[in-house]
Formats: C-alpha cells, structure tokens, sequence
C-alpha cells in the first residue's frame, strides 16, 4: 500500500468495476437519455420513420457525454480541493 493515498482510495480486489459505476452517476444518465428519446417520440409521432440506427448512436453519445462530464467534474473538484478523499457521493 502507497503511504501517499490514503486506504479509503485504494480499491480492494473485485471492487474496481464498482468504483467506476460510482463515479459515473448512473442516476444522471436519464437526464442524457430524456432528450433523445423524446425527440425520436415526436419525430416518429410527425410521421417519420423510426430510424433506429441515428437513435442507438444518439443515445449512446449522449450518455458517453455525460458520463465523461460526470467525470471531468469529480477531477476537477478534487484538484481544486472541494472534494475530499473521504467523500463518498451526492447521495450517500
């Protein structure tokens, strides 16, 4: 064990997917998701042909973006010092 981390960071074995589930926020992934398939809704409600292979590749974009922004926002909180190494999430 690293005597610069502390022990509350190091991830045991078998917890590492965990962890990056944690830091993804899968709570916030809908708020990506909504967008996309409400729009697909009203376009196929207009009459449009559901053109499903444009909706996977929205989709799968909009929830990377905001996985990648969840992300860059813990990063960016720890390197400013808002974040401390015992916090745990918005929701614990």
């Amino acid at each position: 064990m690293k005597a610069d981390r502390p022990p509350s960071l190091l991830a045991r074995p078998g917890q590492g997917l965990l962890v990056w589930w944690t830091a993804i926020r899968p709570r916030t992934l809908s708020i990506a998701a909504t967008p996309v398939v409400v729009g697909s809704a009203l376009a196929w409600a207009d009459g449009s042909p559901p053109a499903w292979a444009v909706l996977l590749a929205t989709l799968a974009c909009a929830l990377l973006i905001q996985v990648g922004t969840n992300l860059h926002n813990d990063v960016a909180d720890f390197e400013r010092g808002t974040d401390r190494p015992d916090r745990v999430g918005h929701f614990a």
